[in-house]
């Protein structure tokens, strides 16, 4: 099979597994921005520092950009979540005290990032049954999607293995890829939502994956 053949199996494998789009894009295209990184912790986000991914931990600007460099391509995927699911005072209030919230909202809003962690997986799993090196990327920190009911990162409490190794991976903004760039170069719609805002203030949320491989 040519490359080009590869690459839309890898493409379809986002789609079919519940991906809103996906694109084959060149690692030129990823935006690497050192300022995403610093605006997970100043001011810390909420998920800061949780797993071992996440800043102040996992890899750096310079350690990005040197990964990145040694692929070629990526296949760029969006999930779309309704607005009801991603945006909401319960919601934003669930979500910063790592609580669920009595609507069951949160639990449903996880299962939509968790989502993105299983998308980049399969992507990563058919592209190296073809032969290829491949490295993934997800949305949101893998602690509070994937471990949510565990009291801690294993790797970062106990410095063992990790629960979940084909799961885990960092979240394209914990790296420093500026998504929304990205997924707008596409020609995706993605909207800024914060703890503040509503259902009605956004058509919907947007989250996005990523798969490196050569």
């Amino acid at each position: 099979m040519n490359n080009s053949g590869i690459y839309e199996k890898l493409r379809q494998v986002a789609l079919r597994a519940g991906a809103k789009d996906s694109k084959l894009i060149g690692t030129n295209d990823i935006i690497i921005d050192e300022r995403v990184r610093l605006k997970c912790m100043i001011p810390p986000c909420s998920q800061s520092g949780l797993c071992r991914h996440c800043p102040p931990h996992g890899l750096s600007y310079e350690q990005i950009n040197k990964i990145v460099n040694k692929y070629h391509s990526a296949i760029l995927f969006s999930v779309e979540v309704p607005n009801h699911v991603i945006a909401g005072q319960h919601i934003g209030k669930a979500h910063r005290n790592h609580q669920l919230d009595d609507q069951g909202g949160l639990a449903l809003l996880g299962a939509y990032f968790l989502l993105v962690f299983q998308i980049s997986a399969l992507i990563k799993k058919k592209a190296k049954e073809e032969g290829h090196k491949a490295h993934s990327f997800a949305a949101s920190n893998c602690k509070e999607v994937i471990c949510y009911f565990y009291d801690d990162c294993r790797v970062l409490a106990q410095k063992k293995k990790c629960r979940h190794p084909e799961l885990s991976m960092p979240s394209m903004e914990s790296t420093g890829m500026d998504v929304y760039k990205m997924a707008a170069n596409e020609g995706w719609p993605i909207y800024p939502i914060g703890e503040k805002s509503q259902p009605e203030d956004i058509p919907h949320g947007l989250l996005c994956g990523l798969v490196l491989f050569r």
